[in-house]
Order: structure tokens, then C-alpha cells, then sequence
């Protein structure tokens, strides 16, 4: 890997700055970034491309079993300062065309294959208002509106003049298009010598889609919702701060939705911290509707599920001490536990292939333990952490072996930094554990056991500036 970054400062506070990044397996990118300001007023820019050749075991073989793919990104913000607030605008531009290119059929006459195109567009513009009202309120309003487009195109191929004509065949063609608008509003009273803050908000969001594979044609969602929180400091040790949410959706009941969060500092170096809160997550249109298949996904949507619903608890310990001259520690151990009832997730549909849909698998759990541990200084940075979780579900427990399934994670990395002459080196490792589950399968009414073998990562990296920091080189491995 290889990155360079090149930055240059004029009087107007612009930036210019580009990146490259390749890896030995053909992946190509590269972006640019720009940005300057004058008086009151901020343009920031961004064009990016990604480009993946595609890779095969068998390199004489014309399909590739990771597909080809190129990917264009683009992003330009408008930005207004105002007194005590901003007021931003935002468009984004992603473009995605991935290949699969078909085994090609050869005789003495011609050379023929089927090739298939899956193109991915989505534009999206939003609206951004912060503005601090007087000493005590505060408003922030966001306003997003997300255009995305999926289009799924089979060709039939002439390999000698490569003359290209749409396969005549319905099933083979699919395009859907998906809308999502995004209002949200916060209006916040805040100071600091208070022992009593709070909030009050809204939230809006409607997902439409429109597509042939569609029932009708078209399908649409809608989320409403009010919520207020507060903050309560009971005294220089402890910190409340409950909230409440209230739901209106277009197609499923919604409960009310409470949380509560405390903040205890049970001495000047040690911390706690202890959440519950509920939940409900409505499925999503493509969760309902879209049927996504392409080279490296089967997925089809599911018009009976039902909403999910849940329990969240946590508590979490901080420790943040001096240990040596310059040298500060951190240990940061949690707990958690879930509870999600109607838990949506993907069900295979036969155990030979990789078809699988969207379902309700009843209740779900888990619970675990995480660990962070860090030491660091002005040059020396040193994590390592160790997460165990253990989960079951309905599906699970019909089976007759152990009703839980396990997982191991560790991780570690470390930094040093040479001031003098303004080298980093890195080093990234994460160990992570097998991992099983239970299926099921819907075709024969069969448990299906499922697992992923336990894999590690490594990465290095080696950063280095030039030129009074206007030239960064980044040189490393992945994986």
C-alpha cells in the first residue's frame, strides 16, 4: 500500500490534497480533496475512484470469482458562517458498476458469452442548520433528501466483435429505484453551571421504492418521532440522564421508548457507567421488498415480517491514571446484554445454495465481556483489548447440542513516533475466534449448522512527512 498526500496553504486558508492507494490483488484507487474559505463563506470538494481488475485462482478462465469492479464518488459542501452557528449544504455522488462476465462458449464458427452488469447510482443532497440562540439554547435541524438506484443488466456478448445486445428474457432484467427523505430537529437548553439540561426533538424519515419486482410497483414507509432527554447532576459524583421516545410508523406499532443512562465517579481516577434502554427497529423497504442478486449476493426481501423489539442493558468501569513520567493508562472493562425479540435476520433457503431471505428467527440474545487496556505517551501508543460474547436464539435452542454459541476477539496495536524526523510506525493485529450458528431452513424445515473458522490480521504501516509537512507518505502491508 502506498498513499501520498500533497497539501498546500495559501492566504485563504485553501487545501490541496491527493492520495493513492494499490494493492497486489488489482485494486486501484485514488482520490483528491479540495477546500478553501473567503469572508464568510467555505467550499469543500472531494472526487474519488476505485477500480478492482477482478481475481480468480484460474487465471485462463474468463470469470472471475471476485467480479470486477469500478466505483466513482463525489462530494462538494457549501458552507455559510453564521453568528454563533453555520449553515451547511451538501451534495454526494456514488457510481458503482460491477462485471460478471460469463464462461465464454468457443467453436470453430464464433465465440459467445452471457455477461452481466449491476449498476448502483445514488445521489443524495442535504440541508445543515447549527445556531447557538442566546447563552442558555441551542438548535440544530437537519434536512437530507438520498436518490439510490439499482439496475441489474444481462447481455449477450459477440467475444470476436464484442458487439453487446440485452438478453430477451424479464427475469434477467431488474431495475429499482429507492427514495429517502430525512427531517430531524434539536432544541437544546444548556449551561454549564446547571444541574439540570434537556433536550426535546423530532425525526422524520420515509424510505419509498419503486421497482418491477415490486408488488404494484411501488411501496413506501414512514417514521415519525418526538423524543426529550435531560441531564441531571445530582451532585460533583453523579450524572442522570433518562430519555424518552415516542413512534409513530406507517405500517408497525411502536411502543414507547424509554433509556437511562448513569454516570458515577467513584473516585478521581475510576468512573462507571451504567445504561438500559429499549428498542424497536421497523423493517426497512429492502428488508421487505428488494430482491438483491448479483456475482456475490442472493438476497430476497420478506412482505411478512414483523417489527423488532428489545432490551439493552450495559455497565462499564474507566480508569484513566499517570503510571510513569509521561506515561498515561487506561483500563476500560464492560459488560452488556441484549435481548431483541422478532430479531430480522437472513434464512437460508436450501443448503446447497447461497439463496437465502429475510426472517423473523423469534428471540435472540447475547451478553459478553469487553476489555481495553491502553498505554500511551507523547510518542508511544500500546492497546490491547479482549472481547467474549455468547448468543442464542430461538432456532438454536430447538437444537439438541449446546443452546449458546461462543466468541473469542483479541486485539492488540501499537505506535511509535519518531519526533525528529517525523516517522510512525504502526503495527495492527486481531485475532478472531470461530464462530457457529444455527439456520433455518425453510424448503425442508431442517436446523442447519453453519460456522466461520477463527482468522487473524495483521497490518504494518510505515508514515512519513516531507517538505514541511506538505508531503505524507504511507508505505505498508494488509491482511
Amino acid at each position: 500500500m502506498i498513499n501520498i498526500i500533497t497539501k498546500k496553504s495559501l492566504k485563504n486558508h485553501s487545501r490541496l490534497s491527493a492520495s493513492s492507494y494499490a494493492e497486489s490483488i488489482g485494486q486501484y484507487n485514488f482520490d483528491l480533496q479540495a477546500s478553501t474559505g473567503f469572508k464568510k463563506f467555505g467550499i469543500q470538494t472531494n472526487f474519488q475512484r476505485n477500480f478492482f481488475q477482478g481475481f480468480s485462482t484460474d487465471e485462463t478462465s474468463r470469470a472471475k470469482t471476485w467480479k470486477p469492479r469500478t466505483q466513482y464518488l463525489a462530494d462538494l459542501n457549501f458552507s455559510y458562517f453564521l453568528k454563533n452557528g453555520t449553515l451547511r449544504f451538501n451534495n454526494s455522488f456514488f457510481d458503482e458498476k460491477t462485471t460478471d462476465k460469463g464462461v465464454s462458449t468457443i467453436n470453430s464458427f464464433e465465440g459467445t458469452a452471457t455477461d452481466q452488469y449491476y449498476l448502483t447510482r445514488r445521489i443524495g443532497s442535504g440541508l445543515f442548520y447549527d445556531k447557538k440562540l442566546n447563552n442558555k439554547w441551542s438548535l440544530n435541524v437537519i434536512a437530507t433528501y438520498q436518490n439510490y438506484r439499482r439496475i441489474r443488466r444481462s447481455v449477450f456478448i459477440d467475444l470476436t466483435t464484442l458487439d453487446e445486445h440485452l438478453v430477451n428474457d424479464a427475469d434477467v432484467q431488474d431495475t429499482n429505484y429507492f427514495n429517502l427523505y430525512m427531517s430531524r430537529g434539536i432544541l437544546t437548553n444548556r449551561t454549564a453551571h446547571k444541574k439540570l439540561n434537556y433536550q426535546l426533538g423530532y425525526e422524520v424519515n420515509i424510505d419509498e421504492v419503486t421497482g418491477s419486482k415490486i408488488q404494484n410497483g411501488y411501496a413506501s414507509i414512514g417514521d415519525y418521532g418526538l423524543f426529550g432527554s435531560a441531564e441531571l447532576k445530582v451532585n460533583k459524583q453523579l450524572v442522570v440522564r433518562p430519555a424518552v421516545r415516542y413512534i409513530y410508523n406507517t405500517q408497525f406499532a411502536a411502543p414507547i421508548i424509554p433509556s437511562l443512562n448513569i454516570k458515577f465517579d467513584l473516585n478521581t481516577n475510576w468512573a462507571m457507567r451504567a445504561s438500559y434502554a429499549r428498542g424497536f427497529r421497523a423493517p426497512s423497504l429492502k428488508e421487505l421488498h428488494l430482491a438483491f442478486v448479483d456475482p456475490n449476493h442472493n438476497l430476497h426481501g420478506n412482505e411478512n415480517l414483523k417489527a423488532e423489539t428489545g432490551h439493552n442493558f450495559q455497565l462499564a468501569f474507566t480508569r484513566i491514571a499517570k503510571i510513569y513520567k509521561n506515561y498515561t493508562l487506561t483500563i476500560e472493562p464492560m459488560l452488556f446484554y441484549n435481548k431483541i425479540n422478532n430479531m430480522i435476520d437472513l434464512v437460508r433457503l436450501n443448503a446447497t445454495t447461497v439463496a437465502a431471505q429475510y426472517n423473523n428467527i423469534a428471540n435472540f440474545e447475547n451478553a459478553g465481556f469487553n476489555l481495553n487496556t491502553s498505554v500511551a505517551s507523547n510518542t508511544v501508543t500500546m492497546q490491547v483489548g479482549y472481547a467474549f460474547s455468547a448468543k442464542q436464539n430461538s432456532i438454536m435452542a430447538q437444537s439438541n447440542t449446546n443452546t449458546y454459541f461462543y466468541t473469542n476477539e483479541f486485539r492488540a496495536n501499537t505506535s511509535y513516533t519518531f519526533t525528529k524526523n517525523e516517522t510512525s510506525l504502526s503495527l495492527f493485529y486481531k485475532y478472531n475466534g470461530a464462530m457457529q450458528n444455527y439456520q433455518y431452513n425453510l424448503v425442508d424445515n431442517t436446523i442447519i449448522l453453519g460456522n466461520i473458522a477463527d482468522f487473524s490480521l495483521l497490518d504494518f504501516t510505515v508514515n512519513k512527512y516531507f517538505l514541511k509537512r506538505k508531503v505524507n507518505v504511507t508505505f505498508g502491508s494488509k491482511n
